[in-house]
């Protein structure tokens, strides 16, 4: 007859080793699948805040970018407003001075002529018999000289405002005649001949008014006295 072993104390280890061995299963499961899923969301995360950073820097460089535009606009601006800005136009008080100035030296050039200057010819009146006035300009206490072709046949000096007159003591012959000045300086070193001549044409005792023409260089000639229209 078979002999009855007590069940109790091996059903209790076996219960125990199950037991243990559920334990050691359940904490390989989170082990190998909990930790795991959690480590991605940190780096989710992370990556996350590097994106958020990313676009923080890429936000903030536009507009440093737009603050210097900005700048670069403002000063491009300023630099055409001072190009625009008009001179500053000059003070009455200076410009009075300086016109007062311009005249008086005009005048002083008008008064008298410049002792380099070449003598010119302003009045030449010849009568029907002859007799002749002529008047002009020449350099300040010059001696002028009045020619007829070659000949000096009338002479004067110039006052200190240069301006000169003679009377022809004898007066020029029916015929043609070539007028010109000549000048000598009152230090007597320079002899300046006019460019200017005067052509006339006087006319046969009882035949009318001389013809008298005025010859300047690069210019037309001009008639200073002509014969009447009757004669």
């Amino acid at each position: 007859m078979a002999e009855n072993t007590p069940s109790g104390p091996k059903t209790s280890g076996r219960v125990a080793g199950v037991v243990a061995i559920a334990a050691i299963l359940v904490g390989g499961y989170y082990g190998l699948v909990v930790k795991p899923s959690s480590t991605p969301g940190a780096g989710s995360t992370a990556s996350a805040d590097a994106k958020s950073a990313d676009s923080k820097s890429a936000d903030a460089k536009p507009a440093a970018d737009s603050g210097t535009a900005d700048a670069s606009k403002t000063t491009d601006t300023s630099k055409a407003a001072e190009a625009d800005k008009p001179a500053d136009a000059p003070k009455p008080a200076d410009a009075a001075s300086n016109a007062t100035a311009d005249a008086s030296g005009a005048a002083k050039q008008a008064e008298a002529p410049a002792e380099s200057a070449a003598p010119s010819f302003d009045i030449v009146r010849v009568e029907p018999t002859g007799e002749t006035v002529v008047a002009g300009l020449a350099a300040p206490k010059a001696k002028v000289e009045l020619l007829d072709g070659s000949a000096p046949i009338a002479t004067a000096e110039a006052n200190e405002r240069g301006e000169w007159a003679m009377a022809v003591e004898k007066p020029l012959a029916a015929g043609t005649h070539d007028l010109s000045i000549r000048t000598t300086s009152a230090d007597k070193k320079t002899e300046t001949l006019s460019e200017q001549t005067v052509a006339v044409q006087v006319q046969e005792p009882g035949k009318g008014e001389a013809l008298v023409v005025l010859n300047t260089p690069d210019a037309a000639s001009k008639v200073l006295q002509k014969p009447d229209a009757g004669a």
